[in-house]
């Protein structure tokens, strides 16, 4: 399996969000955020030419990064998932991951500090991250196997 982990593009200010009263999960991508991250899904599609999957957190800013980077992909389906909203257990992250064969190429949209937990947790086994996952940037992963701990 290829893993591709993306975090969500800039969206608004957190704590400048919050005076609007509405919800964080519903805080979009900014137009600046929209932009830089369409040129990375164009990037993205040059390393990566195909993927099979496209998983993403139900919030906002994911779902619309999603969006485009499933666009770059030829509109590829989204499926949103719990298992990638913040704080959602890696456990059933890596549940859902290994539903699918060892041919699949899976890109998975989320956020920070998760995505770099997940693929520290998958390279080392613990989950203090090791590598910092900026905004609208991606880390890729193989496996020959399921992904499971201490197999990247």
């Amino acid at each position: 399996m290829r893993l591709l982990a993306v975090r969500h593009g800039e969206a608004g200010d957190a704590a400048e969000f919050a005076h609007s009263g509405r919800p964080d999960h519903l805080r979009p991508l900014t137009a600046k955020g929209r932009k830089r991250m369409w040129l990375a899904a164009r990037g993205l599609v040059q390393e990566l030419p195909s993927i099979d999957v496209l998983g993403t957190s139900p919030y906002l800013r994911a779902v619309q990064t999603a969006e485009i980077i499933s666009s770059a992909y030829g509109n590829i389906a989204i499926r949103q998932l719990p298992q990638l909203a913040c704080s959602a257990p890696l456990e059933r992250l890596l549940t859902w991951l290994t539903e699918y064969p060892t041919d699949t190429y899976v890109a998975i949209v989320g956020h920070a500090p998760e995505l770099a937990c997940l693929i520290t947790y998958l390279a080392v086994e613990h989950t203090t991250p090791v590598l910092k996952i900026k905004k609208g940037g991606a880390c890729l992963v193989s496996f020959k196997q399921d992904p499971r701990p201490g197999r990247v």
